[in-house]
């Protein structure tokens, strides 16, 4: 993935979290650079390109301050956005910590993962999985 391919994909997460955020109606108290979803997925998408692109060390560099500042593990192989194989979380979704999205399977807008859920079907849009549920999504 080339430099601009990777600045253009950030400047959509950003367009994006901007659009959720102010759709949401509460306003923002926080300049959207201090959010850490969206800290998450930038540090996340600069490992992404470094790591496979040829500079291992940097990328190796940017996802363990990924995971001390935001708690976000996301691997550095891992390109957000989709793929055959790979989970596809929508717009708005809230997972906890420790949360695993395991597989091709779809988690639908706004759904909420609790902490340590290990999540291995579909979650409808606006679903629930809190841990210890027998992956019975609530809202389903």
């Amino acid at each position: 993935m080339t430099w601009r391919e990777t600045r253009a994909r950030i400047r959509e997460d950003r367009e994006r979290l901007r659009a959720y955020l102010d759709a949401d109606g509460g306003g923002r108290t926080v300049p959207l650079w201090m959010t850490p979803s969206f800290q998450a997925v930038v540090l996340q998408r600069l490992s992404h390109h470094f790591y496979p692109g040829g500079n291992r060390l940097l990328g190796r560099f940017f996802w363990p301050m990924n995971l001390m500042l935001t708690g976000g593990d996301i691997s550095m192989i891992c390109d957000i956005g989709g793929g055959p194989g790979l989970p596809v979380l929508g717009d708005g979704v809230e997972l906890g910590w420790g949360a695993f999205i395991m597989g091709p399977i779809r988690v639908g807008n706004g759904a909420r993962i609790g902490a340590l859920s290990i999540v291995v079907r579909d979650v409808p849009d606006g679903g629930e999985v809190m841990p210890g549920e027998r992956q019975m999504p609530r809202g389903s």
